[in-house]
């Protein structure tokens, strides 16, 4: 007995959202029945019970069919521009204003009159929470009616100014019969709305523009980003023996690895830390810290220079051929120089001139120019 109870639990667990293992199914006359009563509690004061509803379609032009007289329209307006009405007539008016001004119901019938505004505005308060209501109990039904977002808004005048108002299609028509303090008075209410919805223009537009209005919420926001020089990790122990004054050592931080971490901790960019006027700041390096130059040893630069070619041998040729010539494609000759006596210039004799080293006088730079010796008369050339 106890498994099969707890077995009944889970299946109403693991249910999709609307459908309700072993229990009835939410429509349209269960949902009126539980909004009009939540509606009745809070906003009257008193009970109210569903006693009949009958579920149809119409068009607008049948929405003098059936109407009490007198009656009050109120218009239904949807958030995305659709239309309906609500109609009651005078016995569920006067039961509304009387527990709102009052705080009773009274047992004698209302009297036969033309609604005005003020009627309009206390039956309004009570509709609001019961459409509310209405319409999100029926969310959760394997195909929900398009009954949700709609309020009360103007008074409509009579049901000529209703089929103007409504749209030229197929509508939801619920006929109740309400009671208001266990049978103290009895009334009919009709609502009429849209068997389909289409979104306005304005609804498309919103829709449209919704990314973009999501877009400018979220990067207004702020976000909170800390600077991280460095992290230490460190016994409970040598903590709880800190003193003003201690000096802890960072070891691994430097300038130039400076990490900014977001609200859950993960870096984001690494940065600079230096100071902007009076106060510190921090440079943003996308690229991450620049790389330190490497310092080559000496025999590294050796290694990388390139080679230098031996000297030419031209009696022999080349030893290595540059640029791809093979030995021998550059043979040079040996140049023959001929003995300088052998050689003729035409130059007079010298008058056997000795090889002896030329004795330069001391110089004198404060003689006249007149004492200077005179200079020898120039070579001539045959």
């Amino acid at each position: 007995m106890a498994d099969s109870a707890a077995m009944s639990v889970l299946q109403r667990m693991a249910a999709p959202k609307g459908v309700v293992t072993g229990l009835s199914e939410m429509t349209p006359a269960r949902a009126l029945r539980h909004a009009l009563a939540r509606a009745g509690d809070e906003v009257l004061g008193t009970a109210v019970g569903l006693r009949e509803m009958a579920e149809g379609t119409m068009v607008p032009d049948d929405i003098a069919e059936g109407l009490p007289e007198p009656a009050l329209f109120l218009l239904l307006e949807g958030a995305d521009g659709a239309r309906g009405v609500a109609i009651a007539c005078a016995q569920v008016v006067g039961a509304v204003i009387e527990a709102q001004t009052i705080g009773q119901v009274l047992q004698t019938a209302a009297a036969e009159r033309c609604p005005t505004r003020t009627d309009a505005a206390l039956v309004g308060s009570f509709l609001d929470p019961a459409l509310g209501l209405f319409g999100a109990l029926l969310t959760g039904c394997a195909a929900p009616p398009p009954v949700d977002g709609f309020t009360c808004g103007a008074a409509l005048t009579d049901a000529r100014a209703v089929q103007m108002v409504l749209a030229d299609a197929a509508h939801l028509r619920f006929r109740m019969e309400i009671d208001f303090a266990l049978g103290a008075k009895t009334g009919k209410l009709q609502l009429v709305l849209p068997a389909e919805r289409t979104a306005s223009p304005a609804a498309r537009k919103s829709a449209e523009n919704w990314q973009g209005t999501l877009e400018k919420a979220v990067l207004g926001t702020s976000a909170r980003l800390e600077a991280v020089l460095c992290r230490l990790r460190l016994p409970l122990a040598e903590i709880t023996r800190f003193q003003v004054g201690d000096t802890l050592p960072l070891d691994g931080a430097g300038l130039d690895d400076v990490s900014l971490e977001g609200p859950v901790g993960a870096t984001l960019i690494k940065a600079r830390l230096g100071r902007s006027g009076p106060v510190r700041a921090v440079r943003l390096m996308l690229g991450g810290p620049p790389p330190a130059a490497p310092v080559m040893q000496q025999g590294a630069i050796a290694s990388a220079a390139a080679p230098v070619p031996g000297p030419m041998d031209l009696e022999s040729g080349l030893d290595a051929a540059p640029m791809g010539l093979e030995p021998g494609m550059l043979d040079v000759a040996p140049l023959e120089v001929a003995p300088l006596a052998a050689m003729d210039l035409g130059l007079p004799d010298p008058g056997g001139l000795s090889p002896a080293p030329l004795e330069a006088a001391p110089l004198d730079f404060d003689a006249a120019a007149s004492e200077l010796p005179a200079m020898p008369a120039p070579l001539e050339l045959p």
